[in-house]
């Protein structure tokens, strides 16, 4: 029982973060808070974290548009 209640609270905080006063408001998408990731020449990047930004530049721009 003990170990649920943590995962009780979370889906409560969850459920209730969308609503005020009654009223649903607007649920964000990841548009609303997500940028594109942008590098410096001075930055120094493995292979792999220049492959996951570029990922993730192209799925926003896919998927926002801008």
């Amino acid at each position: 029982m003990r170990k649920y209640a943590g995962l009780m609270l979370l889906a409560m905080m969850l459920a209730s973060g969308c609503a005020r006063n009654g009223i649903a408001t607007k649920v964000l998408n990841g548009c609303d808070w997500t940028e594109y990731i942008l590098m410096s020449r001075k930055d120094e990047l493995t292979k792999g974290t220049e492959d996951r930004i570029i990922r993730h530049n192209k799925r926003r721009k896919r998927i926002c548009g801008k």
